[in-house]
């Protein structure tokens, strides 16, 4: 696994915490520390598979 993936998942699990964490507390959320770290893990753990996937596909030659 490539360094470049890691840290662009990384970019975006930081980047969709402080967005959701704007959001959250736009909309009153009770805990929006904990929402917005839970929407960005789901994400990050997303961006990281996909990345995963198109690094598995490129060593296969699909």
């Amino acid at each position: 696994m490539r360094k470049h993936y890691v840290r662009t998942s990384l970019i975006v699990g930081v980047a969709v915490f402080v967005i959701s964490l704007f959001v959250l507390v736009a909309l009153g959320s009770p805990a929006p520390y904990v929402g917005g770290l839970f929407i960005a893990f789901i994400v990050f753990e997303i961006s990281f598979y996909h990345l995963f996937a198109k690094n598995r596909e490129e060593r296969n030659g699909f």
